[in-house]
């Protein structure tokens, strides 16, 4: 078993559906928890991820956006929170998606908006370098009048992770295809 610490709920629930996509394991059980920010998700995993471990999760990703600073840094923090002799430590992966976890999203922005009968021709081949990849599909999704928006990510994160190409965000997101490889050398 797995569990998934987010940012928020939705940031874990994204990456759980893009775990159980990449194994093509639908049944596996990937339990998820998101927190109140960045902050909140830093000050707590320690304690979550050793909380989870004593349930029988085998392992715990946590998924931390850069938010435009460098991810080792923000790697490094998180690892920082548990005692050096701390078992669980171990048993715990950190992704950091380059910028933000919408930057993915980015890397298929057709099939991501296509949901929503939003139509994009707009490519992004290198969808990390994006600074705001949130808002950027925010205003991708805006309705001809520009005043309404139709993707919110955390209603559409979800969703999108189940419909984007993920060849695609592989050859195109050093971070995810850092996620992806590590994933498919679990052994659960």
């Amino acid at each position: 078993m797995l569990a998934v610490l987010g940012e928020d709920k939705s940031d874990a629930n994204a990456v759980a559906i893009l775990i159980k996509r990449i194994l093509m394991r639908f049944e596996i059980s990937v339990k998820t928890k998101g927190f109140n920010g960045c902050g909140d998700l830093r000050n707590k995993v320690a304690r979550d991820a050793r909380n989870f471990a004593r349930l029988g999760i085998k392992w715990v990703v946590v998924c931390h956006d850069a938010d435009q600073n460098n991810p080792t840094t923000i790697r490094q923090r998180i690892y920082d929170r548990f005692e050096a002799n701390d078992a669980v430590r171990e048993k715990v992966f950190v992704v950091v998606p380059t910028q933000e976890i919408e930057a993915w999203i980015l890397a298929d922005t057709a099939s991501a908006l296509s949901m929503l009968n939003v139509i994009c021709n707009r490519v992004y081949h290198t969808p990390e370098n994006i600074q705001n990849p949130k808002e950027v599909l925010v205003e991708l999704s805006r309705d001809v009048n520009r005043k309404k928006t139709r993707y919110v990510p955390r209603i559409h994160n979800e969703k999108a992770m189940s419909e984007i190409d993920l060849r695609l965000i592989e050859s195109r997101c050093p971070s995810f295809r850092e996620f992806a490889d590590f994933i498919r050398k679990l052994e659960l």
